[in-house]
């Protein structure tokens, strides 16, 4: 007698009886066919596909060849340890046929590796100590349907079991002229997809074996081995007479033996460890109730003929006893078009229904249920309940809808395969299309339907999506909730409930709670307000304006019994009148939305939305288009209190998208009709960016209704309007100067220039102007007061550095204005006197070659713009580098700042280069004579992509006269190069120099609130940037403590301007 075992897992737990009966199934045709020990557990599913690659190049090339070799663990072989294996099972895909003369050979050896390592192996060397055990024709073998097909060795092969098993196949496809696939294992827990060393092979399509095995995978041959066995198995057994708690077994014997082990077990339990003996084919086995379980049986030969494998039959499920009450969330089972066990689902014609883990309302599971108007409704049967008409217990359960208002249908079947049988008990109404508040929904089941009923919930066939879970059947509490609950908000400050009356008619009447939080309250929950018996409905008051309230609502039946809460759907207050107001639209998402209590108003197109495209502050702005041949659209903001006192005025930035424009400002008095919309001012907007003529004011007259609603309203011009930073506020009576410029920029000074206001100041002006950007407040100190004319020079300023310029009037010693916009510029380049270091961080970088570089403070792009500058696509410290690229009329040529020390010969140019296109590109490193003419002094060039390489040249005593070094790019042999780190430096570091460079030193690192350093004295300025490269701080004034703490947690780069000419950047990380 022979065995057949075959690489594929008894599956460890199927969730449903149509799943164990497939499966199954497919155990019991193996079996049949070849007498297979299929029982034996071996790691992994074993999902298959048929290919040609790895088992026999059986392709329509009749000189098609492969060699193939292949590791299976031992820990897959245990059901074959120890014994003579007599054949080899491949799995043919199709019914096709070999043709031809091919011819196929088959060796088998132990080996203790698991895989083959990297790289290719040598067939002669791998085959060397295996046995040869199939060397023949295998299309006769292998002929017939799809399938496992049999190559019988010609002689034996003992397999110990302690070891692998390598498996060596060689094939040639002489004359084959048909496509012929075998299964291949693809999946993880068959095998390991992490480790691609398992499967080696070759295969040729010129008649030529290859001689090395040069290509790897982790997939392999679906495979199996006959061995010969000395105790014959069993039939499948098979089970009848099933009932909720017993079975019986019965099953045929193999040979002459009178002699049975048997077991059964639940199904996921696995090969049984103790049995029972009989001596009889047929045994009752008593088991529990709605259980799956799995009979196995196994020949008991005795003697030195020992035992034959287990056969098992056909995974079975004991019937389902009438329960009392239940809890069903579904999150046990697995995904897919089954109901759980004990319960039952009718889907006739088209309609779906699942297990879905699509947002369920607790756990990782609730039911689908969907049908389109063309199709029949789906219908879920719940198990059958002992209590079912005792008119004691309801069915309550969550449930949603993808779009609102869907129905689903509760009611009762008295056949569970049978869809006509349906009664409809009660229709609910499924308003929520998430689990929430109000999601929960009970019906009382009567004492009028039949005793045999099964309970049911059954879609309606509208194209919508049904979802519900966590499904009781219970006893209906003595004090039931009031149902029908709704809500409205009634002002500001006030709302109103109301519900309809519980069944349980309640004598002490209703309690209610609210929150803004919707947290459900407990039965200990105080209530926030009680209603009569009787009474329905119930006004809250003294809330907090725009804001949203969850309300619940319970019924009292006495002193001691009440029901649970139920949701009342949530509501917002109105919004109140305000005073002032601030807006910069950064707390709501983009889309075409207004903030809460504004208003739009769009008719026929006409585009608005909150947009995140450039804004003024923050990361959002207002957005308003239309076109010549479309209305234009209104915003309308919230109401004012004060809004025809005339003490207020509109103050916002805006901007179009090519100039020049008009934004009108007005007014309405409904905020849903745009004909209600009178003009106040047309502003003339002729900025395209948000700049210091960016803010724009209108004062409000006193000649506005009361119940005016302020509203922006675009032109229909095509154009794209923005705004921003929105304020109502008193109208100052101190105003600021306007049109602030700057000119006559030196390396240490400037002249401010600026036009007064409407009204003089009649103490003159001040100025603020700091390295820094932020803006300063009305408590901040001029860095220069009293001055009565429309000018200023400020002075000493710091060669090379970015400066920012507010000017406000002085009306009196306690009326000032606000500051003036924003004014920036950079004082002129001085010449650097000793070390110099550039890191390119801290400027922003565009994709290499794109237009809009930039290139550091000082210097000078003698090339194209696109040329040379400063990018964020290759990167070999930090976050930036300088990309040179030259091609066609693109060039790449720049010069470094201003240097007064060329001439000294002590000092050397070094940085770091990458190619990260092509390898072999040159850098002629050189200066700019008297004439500005090119020097070259040396040449560099990378070998490899995407490899740093280091450049050092010592700069030679320069002519007189010469005061910048030059970078250029030829553009031959290659394009592009990268380079970073530039470093201006003596050829041999002083000792001040060497202390600049290793003492300074930050510290705590990561900090909290401060960073200290411990030498400020040796460093110019700081500025810091994020790991975008954005900057965030410039042009801090170097102090022991840096004070950090408006930084947001995250890493950032602390760079050093030393006094030195040299830079420093260091990583911190703020907690």
């Amino acid at each position: 007698m022979k065995h057949y075992y075959n690489f594929f897992t008894y599956r460890k737990k199927i969730k449903s009886i149509h799943s164990s009966f497939i499966l199954f199934v497919f155990f019991l045709i193996v079996s049949v066919q070849f007498f297979s020990a299929q029982l034996y557990q071996v790691a992994g599913t074993c999902a298959s596909l048929g290919t040609t690659t790895y088992a026999l190049n059986s392709s329509t090339n009749a000189s098609a060849t492969n060699r193939i070799a292949v590791i299976y663990p031992a820990s897959q072989l245990t059901g074959i340890a120890n014994q003579q294996l007599t054949a080899l099972y491949l799995k043919k895909y199709t019914s096709t046929d070999l043709g031809g003369t091919p011819n196929l050979k088959i060796y088998l050896k132990e080996t203790s590796n698991l895989d083959f390592g990297t790289g290719a192996i040598d067939w002669s060397s791998t085959i060397a100590g295996a046995t040869l055990l199939y060397d023949s024709n295998p299309a006769s073998a292998t002929a017939g349907a799809a399938g496992y097909k049999p190559l019988q060795f010609s002689n034996s092969f003992m397999y110990s079991g302690t070891s692998n098993l390598m498996l060596l196949m060689e094939y040639v496809n002489t004359g084959n002229s048909t496509s012929v696939t075998w299964q291949y294992e693809y999946s993880t827990g068959c095998v390991d997809t992490g480790n691609d060393n398992t499967t080696k092979y070759i295969n040729t399509t010129n008649g030529t074996l290859g001689a090395s095995l040069s290509s790897s995978n982790y997939r392999r041959p679906v495979i199996g081995f006959d061995y010969t066995v000395t105790c014959p198995a069993t039939s499948v057994p098979t089970i009848s007479n099933i009932t909720t708690n017993s079975a019986t077994g019965t099953w045929v014997a193999g040979g002459s033996e009178s002699n049975w082990d048997y077991a059964v077990l639940p199904s996921s339990a696995g090969l049984p460890t103790t049995w029972t003996n009989t001596t009889a084919t047929t045994v009752n086995l008593s088991l529990n109730p709605q259980t799956e379980y799995i009979f196995y049986v196994r020949a008991n030969c005795g003697g030195t003929n020992g035992e034959s494998v287990w056969k098992a039959s056909l995974p079975f499920y004991t019937l389902c006893v009438p329960v009392a009450t239940m809890f069903e969330n579904f999150d046990s089972y697995a995904t897919g078009s089954i109901v759980p066990v004990c319960w039952d689902r009718i889907i006739t014609t088209n309609g779906s229904q699942t297990i879905s883990s699509t947002t369920p309302a607790s756990g990782t599971r609730n039911i689908y249920q969907n049908s389109t108007t063309s199709q029949n409704p789906t219908a879920v049967v719940l198990p059958a309940f002992s209590n079912v008409n005792a008119g004691t217990h309801w069915l309550r359960f969550k449930a949603r809808v993808s779009s609102a208002t869907g129905t689903l249908n509760v009611g009762y079947v008295t056949d569970p395969t049978n869809a006509s049988t349906f009664t409809l008990i009660q229709a609910l109404t499924i308003a929520n299309t998430a689990y929430d508040s109000t999601s929960e929904y009970t019906v009382i089941i009567s004492s009028t339907i039949p005793a045999n009923a099964r309970l049911a919930i059954m879609n309606t066939p509208d194209g919508k999506s049904y979802y519900w879970d966590d499904v009781y059947w219970e006893a209906m509490p003595s004090c039931l909730p009031p149902v029908s609950l709704t809500s409205m908000a009634l002002s500001s400050d006030s709302g109103s409930i109301m519900w309809q009356a519980s069944p349980s008619s309640p004598v002490n009447g209703y309690e209610y709670y609210y929150s803004t939080s919707n947290t459900d309250p407990t039965a200990s929950t105080t209530p926030s307000g009680v209603t009569a018996a009787g009474i329905n409905t119930a006004t809250i008051s003294n809330l907090v304006p725009n804001t949203l309230y969850y309300v619940w609502v319970r019924s009292v039946c006495s002193s001691s019994d009440r029901s649970i809460w139920r949701a009342v759907p949530s509501f917002k207050t109105l919004c109140a009148p305000v005073a002032t107001m601030f807006e910069n639209f950064d707390s709501y998402s983009t889309g075409s939305i207004v903030p809460d209590c504004w208003d739009r108003i769009i008719t026929t197109s006409g585009s608005q939305t909150i947009n995140s495209t450039t804004p003024a502050s923050g990361t959002r702005n207002i957005y308003q288009y239309s076109t010549a041949a479309q209305n234009p659209t209104a915003v309308v903001l919230p109401e004012f209190s004060n809004v025809n006192a005339g003490t207020h005025w509109l103050r916002f930035k805006a901007r179009v998208s090519s100039a020049t424009g008009t934004l009108n400002v007005g007014y309405v008095t409904d905020p849903t009709n745009a004909s209600t919309f009178t003009l106040i001012q047309a502003l003339t907007i002729a900025n395209t960016a948000y700049d210091s003529t960016s803010e724009y004011t209108v004062i409000i007259p006193s000649t506005i209704p009361a119940n005016a609603r302020l509203a922006i309203m675009n032109t229909p011009d095509g154009k794209s309007y923005y705004w921003d930073d929105v304020y109502w506020e008193a109208v100052p009576s101190c105003f600021a100067p306007s049109s602030v410029t700057v000119s006559g920029i030196t390396q240490n000074d400037a002249l401010v220039s600026w036009v007064a206001p409407a009204t003089a100041p009649a103490n003159g002006y001040e100025i603020y102007y700091s390295s820094s950007s932020t803006p300063p407040t009305s408590s901040t100190v001029p860095s220069l007061t009293g001055i009565t004319s429309l000018s200023a020079n400020i002075a000493p300023l710091q060669p090379s550095t970015n400066y920012y310029v507010w000017v406000r009037s002085v009306c009196s010693s306690s009326d000032k204005s606000n500051w003036s916009a924003e004014v920036s510029f950079a004082t002129l380049c001085g010449a650097i006197t000793g070390a110099y270091f550039e890191d390119f961080e801290g400027y922003p970088g565009v994709t290499n070659g794109n237009t809009g570089g930039v290139l550091p403070n000082c210097w000078t792009n003698l090339g194209t713009a696109n040329g040379g500058h400063i990018s964020n696509s290759t990167t070999i410290s930090g976050n930036n580098t300088l990309y040179l690229w030259t091609s066609g009329a693109r060039i790449a040529f720049v010069a470094l700042p201003v240097m007064s020390t060329l001439q000294s010969g002590d000092y050397r140019l070094k940085f770091d280069a990458k190619a990260s296109v092509t390898a072999g590109g040159i850098l002629e490193i050189g200066y700019l004579d008297t004439a500005n003419a090119f020097v070259a002094l040396t040449t560099f060039s990378v070998s490899a992509v995407n490899t740093t390489f280091p450049f050092s040249f010592d700069i030679p005593v320069l002519p007189a006269g010469v005061t910048q070094l030059a970078i250029k790019n030829p553009g031959t042999p290659a394009n592009s190069l990268s380079i970073d780190n530039v470093s201006y430096e003596l050829k041999t570091l002083s000792t001040s120099e060497t202390v600049v460079k290793n003492t300074v030193k930050i510290y705590p690192n990561p900090f909290t609130d401060i960073i200290n350093i411990d030498k400020p004295e040796l460093v110019n300025s700081i500025k810091i940037i994020d790991l975008s490269g954005k900057l965030v701080r410039n042009n801090l004034k170097a102090e022991s403590v840096l004070r950090l703490n408006d930084l947001s947690q995250g890493m950032y780069i602390l760079i050093l301007e030393m006094k030195d000419g040299s830079r420093q950047s260091i990583k911190v990380i703020k907690k």
